[in-house]
C-alpha cells in the first residue's frame, strides 16, 4: 500500500475534530472507511489525498436555498475556504438593483451527507450569503451602482472590491477600490493619497489584491495624485491601512517609474507584489509584456518571466497573470513563449517561477507516473492560482491530456479547472460533480481560487452536472473539497 498524504503532511491520524468530540465519535467509523478507501486506491495511483470531494454550489441563498439565477463569477476564496465573495446581479441574493454586485458566502459545512446529524444542523445555521459592496456603516446602503472584483483577506472578513458608484465615497464617475470589513460593518476607499483623508483618487482605479492579515491592498489606477506617473498612464500602487499610506511599487529598483504596469498580486505574507509590464528594460523583449516582482520590505524589482536559471532569457511573448505564495518565493503566470520550457507547445501555459532557486517550470503538462513529467498541455491553460504554501497550482484549461486516474477526465472542448502538485507531478481534475471520480463538468469553468494549501478550490461554471438542481443557462460559482478539506 502506498503512502496517503494530507497537505505536506503524511497522513496517520482520522479527519475531523474541529466540531466537537460527539461528532468525532460519530464520524470516526465514517472517516475510517474513507481513509482506508483512499489508502487502497494508492495502489493504483502512488499518491492519494484523503477526503470527501465534495462540489457545492455556494453562489445561492441560505442554507441550501435557491441558486443564483444570473451569472455569478469572479469567486475568491479565504485561505482557509470558509468564506467566498463573487459578483452577481442576481436579484433573489440581494438587492442588486439589476447591477453586478459583491456577495460574501459563508460555509460552515465539513460533514458529507452519511455524516453526523450534528455537524448537518451546526453547519446550516452558519451558511449564509450577504451583501458587502455596502456604503459605510453596519445598515449601509447599497452600492449605487456596479460593483465587482472582489479580493478576501486570509480570514474572509475583509472584502476588497471596486466600484464607480457615487454613494461610497470615492470619485463621481470614476471606479474605485474599496475595503469592506464585514464584521465591523464599515467601507472604506483604499485608492486615495496617503493620509487618514487623503484624497480620493483622479483616475480609475481597480484589480484589487489583499493581504492575508487585511492591511494591504494592492490595486491599479491611472491617476496622478497618489504619488506616480503624472500622465495618466496605469502604475500599481500598494495601501497601508494601518498606517494610511500609500505608494508606488511599479518602480525599478533605482526608482525610475516604469512606463505602464497593471494586474497586480499580493502575497499574502504582504512582502511582495507581482505585477505585469511591457515597459522597456534591459535583456527583454520590445512590446512584450512580462512578469515583475517587487520586494516591498527591500525595495528591489526583478524579473520574474524568465527561462530556467538566474539569468535565464525573459518570455518571448507576453507573461500576464501572476500568483504568488506566502511570501513571494514562488510566483505563477501564463505566457504562450516559446523559450521558458524546451518543447512547450505554442499557445497560452502556467508556468512556476521559484525565485530563490532560479528554476522555471512548466505546470501545465499531463501525468505519468511517480515524479515522471508527462506531455505539455494540448491546449491553452491560463488563470493560474498558487497555494500560499507553493506547492500547488490551480489553473483553467481546455486541453484533453491532463488528470490524471479517478475515472472519467475532461471532455472535449471544454474548459476544465485543474491541480498540479509540485511534490507529486500529479496533475488532477477539479471541475467535477462529487466523488472522487465526479463527472466531468459538462459545461466551461474558469476564475479558479484555492485555499491556503489547495484543498479547497472555488470556481465558476456554465455545467449542469455539478450539483443536482444546478440552472440551465446560468453562471454559478462552485467549491470542490479536493484535498481533505484544508
Amino acid at each position: 500500500m502506498g503512502p496517503v498524504f494530507f497537505g505536506s503532511r503524511k497522513y496517520t491520524e482520522l479527519p475531523g475534530g474541529r466540531i466537537g468530540r460527539a461528532c468525532r465519535r460519530a464520524g470516526a467509523l465514517a472517516a475510517l472507511v474513507a481513509l482506508l478507501a483512499a489508502a487502497s486506491a494508492a495502489a493504483q495511483t502512488w499518491v492519494t489525498y484523503p477526503g470527501d470531494y465534495r462540489t457545492m454550489l455556494l453562489s445561492r441563498t441560505g442554507a441550501d436555498g435557491a441558486a443564483a439565477t444570473a451569472n455569478a463569477t469572479e469567486p475568491s476564496l479565504s485561505l482557509d475556504g470558509r468564506n467566498l465573495a463573487f459578483a452577481s446581479a442576481a436579484p433573489g441574493l440581494g438587492p442588486t438593483g439589476g447591477q453586478e454586485q459583491v456577495f460574501l458566502r459563508t460555509v460552515r459545512e465539513r460533514c458529507t451527507a452519511e455524516s453526523c446529524a450534528c455537524c448537518r444542523s451546526l453547519s446550516a445555521s452558519s451558511n449564509r450569503t450577504i451583501l458587502v459592496s455596502l456604503g459605510d456603516g453596519v445598515a449601509g446602503e447599497p452600492a449605487a451602482g456596479a460593483a465587482g472584483e472582489p479580493a478576501l483577506s486570509g480570514s474572509g472578513w475583509k472584502v476588497a472590491f471596486t466600484s464607480a458608484a457615487p454613494n461610497l465615497g470615492g470619485r463621481r464617475g470614476l471606479s474605485g477600490v474599496y475595503l469592506r470589513n464585514v464584521r465591523r460593518g464599515t467601507t472604506i476607499l483604499v485608492s486615495r493619497a496617503s493620509g487618514p483623508r487623503g484624497a480620493a483618487a483622479n483616475g480609475a482605479s481597480s484589480e484589487p489584491s489583499i493581504s492575508a492579515d487585511g492591511n494591504l491592498v494592492a490595486f491599479t489606477s491611472t491617476a496622478t495624485n497618489l504619488g506616480g506617473p503624472r500622465d495618466g498612464r496605469a502604475a500599481v500602487y500598494v495601501r497601508d491601512l494601518s498606517s494610511n499610506r500609500t505608494y508606488l511599487v511599479s518602480r525599478w529598483s533605482n526608482g525610475r517609474v516604469l512606463a505602464a504596469a497593471e494586474q497586480p498580486a499580493l502575497a499574502p505574507g504582504g512582502g511582495a507584489v507581482a505585477f505585469v509590464s511591457a515597459s522597456p528594460h534591459s535583456g527583454t523583449p520590445a512590446g512584450v509584456s512580462q512578469v515583475y516582482e517587487r520586494d516591498l520590505r527591500g525595495g528591489r524589482t526583478f524579473l520574474v518571466s524568465r527561462a530556467d536559471g538566474r539569468n535565464g532569457a525573459a518570455a518571448n511573448a507576453d507573461a500576464t497573470r501572476p500568483s504568488l505564495d506566502q511570501n513571494g518565493s514562488r510566483v505563477a503566470f501564463q505566457s504562450a513563449a516559446s523559450n521558458l520550457e524546451p518543447g512547450a507547445t505554442p499557445h497560452q501555459n502556467v508556468y512556476l517561477r521559484d525565485v530563490g532557486a532560479g528554476r522555471t517550470w512548466l505546470v501545465s503538462r499531463g501525468f505519468k507516473h511517480q515524479m515522471v513529467p508527462g506531455p505539455p498541455a494540448n491546449s491553452a491553460s491560463t488563470q493560474p492560482s498558487l497555494s500560499r504554501d507553493g506547492r500547488f497550482i490551480c489553473f483553467q484549461s481546455a486541453a484533453t491530456n491532463l488528470g490524471s486516474g479517478y475515472g472519467g477526465e475532461a471532455q472535449a472542448g471544454v474548459e476544465n479547472i485543474f491541480v498540479y502538485d509540485t511534490r507529486s507531478l500529479g496533475v488532477f481534475l477539479i471541475s467535477r460533480a462529487s466523488g472522487q471520480a465526479g463527472a466531468p463538468a459538462n459545461g466551461n469553468s474558469g476564475e479558479v481560487s484555492c485555499s491556503a494549501g489547495a484543498s479547497l478550490a472555488a470556481f465558476s461554471s456554465a455545467a449542469t452536472n455539478l450539483e443536482p438542481g444546478s440552472p440551465t443557462g446560468v453562471v454559478n460559482v462552485y467549491r470542490r473539497t479536493v484535498f481533505g478539506g484544508r
